[in-house]
């Protein structure tokens, strides 16, 4: 099995890794990665990576880290249209936990999910996160809270 890493995102990856895509039927539930990558630039608490399975880029992700470590918001997370239906998105996603876990202080992290049939929930739920019912950044808030968290 290849190495899923995380890599920053430089001039030097720029052009690939804001060409990344998926697909057509999900373009309007997720940001474009060059607005995404802007917008952590000018976040005080927001970071972004690309994901690269070896030196191919295949996915993108953003998150804010809030109330001083104890909160994470991800923003953005997404696998290019070519590499999804692999598992990969599930890797990247289980590797991009486990860093956020591995902080002492951080107690949950949530997200913004789109409840449309073409939408991800199904997928956060499956990695453990909970929806709560509440309207939130323009979609329907999912926790995962350290005490649930399985990895």
């Amino acid at each position: 099995m290849e190495t899923l890493e995380f890599r920053a995102v430089t001039l030097a990856n720029l052009d690939a890794v804001s060409e990344l895509r998926v697909r057509p039927e999900q373009a309007d539930l997720v940001a474009d990665n060059l607005y995404s990558i802007a917008q952590a630039g000018l976040d005080p608490v927001g970071w972004c990576r690309a994901a690269y399975l070896g030196d191919q880029p295949i996915g993108f992700f953003l998150v804010r880290e809030l109330a001083e470590g104890r909160h994470a918001y991800l923003c953005r997370f997404m696998v290019d249209q070519s590499w999804q239906g692999r598992g990969l998105g599930r890797r990247m996603l289980d590797q991009l936990l486990a860093r956020l876990f591995a902080s002492p202080q951080l107690q949950f992290i949530d997200l913004a999910v789109s409840r449309a049939p073409r939408g991800a929930e199904a997928f956060y739920r499956a990695a453990g996160f909970v929806p709560t019912e509440e309207a939130y950044r323009g979609g329907w808030r999912m926790v995962l809270r350290r005490e649930d968290y399985r990895g």
